[in-house]
C-alpha cells in the first residue's frame, strides 16, 4: 500500500472519459439520481487513502456479496439492491478504499457532515480543484451508499472501544472524569487532517510515528486507526498509566487528564527520522452523535453500560431478573388498538384469558433477544421464568433494592429531607432509577423479539426515545406494581420501529395509523401477518424485515402507508344463523392494490365484484387488521370440533355481509332481534378465508361497538359456532367473525 499510494488525485481525460468507463459511471448515477462526477472524484481519491487490506476486504465483500432482492408480495415491491454507486465503486481498489472511509464517516456523521469533511479532503488533495464535487452533490452520493455501508462493522468497533475505555482504570476518580468527553469526535477540518496523517504514514520516507494526546474523542480516534491502518493503537494516560499496549504500533493516544490546554483541543505529533522536528497539529473536537448500526450483543453491551450495570453483582441480577421481566409483562400486559380501552382491560369472561391474543412471540424466541442482548455464551442458560412470580420477589432484585435504599439520600428512602431538595423531584432516586433501567432493558428485549431472523439485524445505538413512552411506562408499573397495565400497540410498534432506525416520519405514520411498511438505514420493516396472510393468536406484532433499499417499478420509497373506503351496501344474505359456520361470500375477490404516491407508496385491501367489471366494492387499510386483532377475543379450540353446528337456529343472531361491516347503512339493519330489546350478533360468514378475515378486522365500525370488556369483535379459529356464540354473550361483543 505505501508504495503506491498517491499524494494527488486527478481526472484522466483519455482514460477515465472513455466510452467504456463513462457508460458504467452514468449508468450507476443515473440508477441513483446522482452526478457522475461524484462518483468519479470520490473513486480516484480513493487512490490517496490509507486503508489497511482487511478493511478493504471486509467492505467489498459486503458490496459484492448483498443478498438476492427479496419480493414482499402484498406491496408488490422488492428489497434489496441493484447495480448501484457502491457497485461501481467496489471495481477498483481505489473506490472500495473511499467506500471504507465513507463508512466510518457516515456511522460518525451522517450525510450532510460528512460530505462537509470530504469536500475538504477533496481540496486538499486535488489536482484540478475546478473537477471538485460540492458538498451537496456528495451529500447525494453518500446517502445513497449509506444504507449498505450501515453494515460495515465501523459502529461495533466504536462502541466497543467506547466500552472497553469507559472500564479501563474506572475506579481512578481523574480518569472517570473524563469519561462523558468520550462521545466527541474530530471536527470535520482535524478529521481531514488525520487523513492526511495516516496518508504520511504509510508512504515511504514520509511519516514514521503518530501521537494524539487528547481529553476526549478516545474512543473514535482508536476505532479509526484500528479501521485504516489494520492495528490499535498504544493508548496510556497522560501520568504514563498504560491503558493498552501494542509495541508494533505506529500510534499512539495520551489521555490527556488535567491540562492547560482546552479540553475540546486535539494535539497532532507528526514523529519522522531523529533528526528531524516534530510537526505539531492543533485541531478541534466536536459532541459525537452515533449515527451508524450496531449488531444486537454490542447493543446489549451498549444499554449495560449506559445503565450503569456493568459489575458482576449487576449481571447476575440481570440474568436471574429479565426472564422473569418478560414473563411478568407478556402476562399482565393488556395492548389494545388506538380506538379500544389502553388503560386497562377487565378479565375476560367464560374463559380463560388465553382468549385475547398475545402481541409478543413465545418466551423462548424472548428469552433467545436476552440471550444475545446480554451476549451469553453458546451453552449458557437462562433461568426458566415461573409463572406468578414477581420481579420483586426475587432474591437477588430484593438484595439490590435493599442495599440501594440505604445508599440513597432522597427522603422517600430515607424519611428525612436532604439539604438539596431538588435532588428527588428531577428524579434522581437511585432506586427509582435502577428499577427504570431493569423496566427499560426488559423492554428493548420484547421489542426487539418481535422481529423474526434477527441473527442480522443492526440497531440503532442512538434510537429516538420519545419522552413518557406509553410502552416503557406500561412495562415499568407491570415490573414493580404487578398490575394489569394497558398501552396501545400504536406505542409498541413506534418503540420496535425505532431500535432498527426507521425515521420520525415513520413514527409519526404509525401514531395515525397510516403505517404499513418503511424502509430507512437499509432495513425495511413490515408487519409478519400482512405477508403470510395467517392471523396469529401469539405473536400478532411479529415484524418481518429484509435488508436493502425499497424499490417499487423503478423508483425507491421509504414509506408505504394505508388507504380505506366504503361507499356500497353490501347484498343481503341469509339471516337465519342455523348448521355449522360457512362462507356465505365466496364470490368476492380480494386483492390488493399498490399505487405510487409523491412521498410514499399507498397500499390497501381491497373487494372487489364477481362481475366482470370487477367493480371495487370496499378498500380496507392494512393497519387496521391489527387494530382489530388488538381488540379481539380468538377462540382457538374446542372439544366439539369446528364443523359442529347449532341444534336449532338461534333468533339472536343474524348473518352479515362483511362489506355491510364497514358500512353504516347495511351494517345496523337488523340490529335487535325481532319483537325483543335484545341485541343480536351479527356473524361475518368468511370460513376458509384469510384475506376475507383481515378484511373484516379491519373495519372501523368495530371500535365504537366496543364492549366494557374492550373487545370489538370475537374471531373464531377452530372452534364450534355454538362456542364462539357464548364467549360473545358473556363478554358482551356484538360481532362474531368466522
Amino acid at each position: 500500500m505505501a508504495e503506491h499510494l498517491q499524494i494527488q488525485w486527478s481526472l484522466n481525460h483519455t482514460f477515465d472519459l472513455s466510452i467504456a468507463v463513462a457508460r458504467s459511471i452514468f449508468s450507476a448515477a443515473t440508477h441513483d439520481n446522482i452526478q457522475p462526477l461524484a462518483i468519479l472524484a470520490c473513486e480516484k481519491f480513493g487512490a490517496t487513502l490509507a486503508i489497511c487490506l482487511e478493511t478493504s476486504r471486509r467492505v467489498e465483500t459486503l458490496v459484492v456479496r448483498a443478498p438476492q432482492m427479496k419480493m414482499v408480495n402484498f406491496v408488490k415491491a422488492s428489497v434489496g439492491f441493484k447495480e448501484d454507486s457502491a457497485t461501481q465503486l467496489c471495481q477498483s481498489l481505489a473506490g472500495t478504499q473511499f467506500l471504507a472511509l465513507a463508512a466510518s464517516m457516515l456511522e460518525t456523521m451522517g450525510p450532510f457532515q460528512a460530505s462537509l469533511s470530504l469536500e475538504q479532503m477533496l481540496c486538499r488533495t486535488a489536482a484540478d480543484k475546478t473537477l471538485v464535487p460540492t458538498a451537496r452533490q456528495l451529500k447525494d452520493l453518500l446517502t445513497v451508499l449509506e444504507p449498505r455501508l450501515g453494515r460495515s462493522g465501523f459502529g461495533d468497533g466504536l462502541h466497543g472501544w467506547h466500552i472497553f475505555l469507559s472500564n479501563s482504570y474506572k475506579n481512578n476518580i481523574t480518569y472517570r472524569s473524563t469519561l462523558e468527553d468520550f462521545k466527541s469526535r474530530p471536527s470535520n477540518t482535524g478529521m481531514a487532517q488525520i487523513v492526511d496523517c495516516f496518508r504520511q504514514m504509510s508512504r515511504i520516507g514520509d511519516a514514521s510515528y503518530l501521537i494524539f494526546k487528547a481529553q476526549n474523542s478516545i474512543p473514535w480516534l482508536a476505532a479509526f486507526t484500528k479501521w485504516c491502518l489494520g492495528a490499535p493503537p498504544s493508548i496510556s494516560l497522560e501520568n504514563g498509566t498504560s491503558i493498552i499496549n501494542q509495541p508494533e504500533s505506529r500510534v499512539s493516544i495520551i489521555v490527556r487528564l488535567q491540562s492547560e490546554v482546552e479540553s475540546s483541543k486535539l494535539e497532532i505529533l507528526i514523529c519522522r527520522n531523529l533528526d528531524s522536528p516534530v510537526d505539531l497539529i492543533i485541531a478541534d473536537t466536536v459532541p459525537l452523535t452515533y449515527t451508524g448500526m450496531v449488531g444486537i450483543e454490542t447493543y446489549g453491551r451498549w444499554l449495560i453500560q449506559k445503565s450503569n450495570l456493568t459489575t458482576e453483582d449487576d449481571q447476575r441480577v440481570l440474568l436471574q431478573a429479565l426472564p422473569h421481566a418478560s414473563m411478568q409483562v407478556v402476562s399482565l400486559l393488556r395492548p389494545s388498538g388506538s380506538g379500544g380501552i389502553a388503560s386497562y382491560t377487565p378479565p375476560i369472561k367464560y374463559g380463560s384469558s388465553s382468549l385475547a391474543p398475545k402481541c409478543f412471540p413465545e418466551i423462548p424466541a424472548i428469552v433467545r433477544t436476552l440471550k444475545r442482548l446480554l451476549d451469553l455464551e453458546k451453552g449458557v442458560s437462562l433461568p426458566s421464568p415461573e409463572a406468578g412470580l414477581l420481579v420483586s420477589d426475587l432474591p437477588l432484585v430484593g438484595m439490590v433494592l435493599r442495599d440501594l435504599k440505604t445508599k440513597c439520600c432522597c427522603s422517600k428512602c430515607n424519611g428525612h429531607r436532604i439539604q438539596d431538595e431538588s435532588v428527588h423531584l428531577r428524579g434522581l432516586c437511585i432506586v427509582d432509577k435502577w428499577k427504570m433501567n431493569l423496566a427499560r432493558f426488559a423492554a428493548e428485549a420484547l421489542a426487539l423479539s418481535l422481529f423474526e431472523h434477527s441473527e442480522s439485524l443492526l440497531v440503532d445505538a442512538n434510537a429516538y426515545q420519545p419522552e413518557n413512552n406509553s410502552f416503557e411506562i406500561a412495562v415499568y408499573s407491570i415490573l414493580w406494581k404487578g398490575l394489569e397495565t394497558g398501552c396501545t400497540i400504536n406505542d409498541i410498534l413506534r418503540y420496535a420501529t425505532t431500535r432498527v432506525g426507521q425515521s420520525k416520519d415513520v413514527l409519526q405514520d404509525i401514531s395515525e395509523n397510516q403505517w404499513v411498511m418503511s424502509c430507512c438505514k437499509g432495513q425495511a420493516v413490515y408487519p409478519a401477518l400482512l405477508a403470510s396472510e395467517d392471523i396469529y393468536q401469539t405473536g400478532y406484532l411479529r415484524l418481518s424485515w429484509a435488508y436493502g433499499k425499497l424499490q417499487y417499478g423503478d423508483e425507491y420509497f421509504s414509506r408505504v402507508c394505508g388507504v380505506s373506503s366504503s361507499n356500497t351496501t353490501g347484498r343481503e344474505i341469509p339471516s337465519l344463523v342455523a348448521g355449522a359456520t360457512r362462507n356465505l361470500c365466496p364470490d368476492y375477490t380480494f386483492t390488493w392494490q399498490v399505487a405510487p404516491k409523491d412521498t410514499h407508496l399507498q397500499v390497501s385491501l381491497v373487494v372487489l365484484s364477481s362481475n366482470e367489471a370487477m367493480t371495487t366494492l370496499l378498500v380496507c387499510h392494512p393497519f387496521l387488521i391489527l387494530e382489530g386483532l388488538a381488540s379481539a377475543l380468538v377462540v382457538g379450540n374446542c372439544h366439539h370440533g369446528e364443523h359442529c353446528g347449532l341444534d336449532a337456529a338461534d333468533r339472536f343472531c343474524t348473518y352479515l355481509d362483511p362489506i355491510n361491516l364497514h358500512n353504516d347503512q347495511g351494517f345496523y339493519v337488523g340490529q335487535e332481534a325481532e319483537g325483543t330489546a335484545i341485541e343480536r350478533i351479527r356473524i361475518v360468514p368468511v370460513v376458509g378465508n384469510a384475506r376475507q378475515r383481515m378484511a373484516a378486522l379491519s373495519s372501523p365500525l368495530l371500535y365504537p361497538l366496543t364492549s366494557s370488556n374492550g373487545y370489538g369483535c370475537v374471531l373464531n379459529q377452530h372452534a364450534c359456532l355454538q362456542c364462539s356464540l357464548d364467549v360473545c354473550r358473556m363478554n358482551e361483543v356484538s360481532v362474531l367473525i368466522c
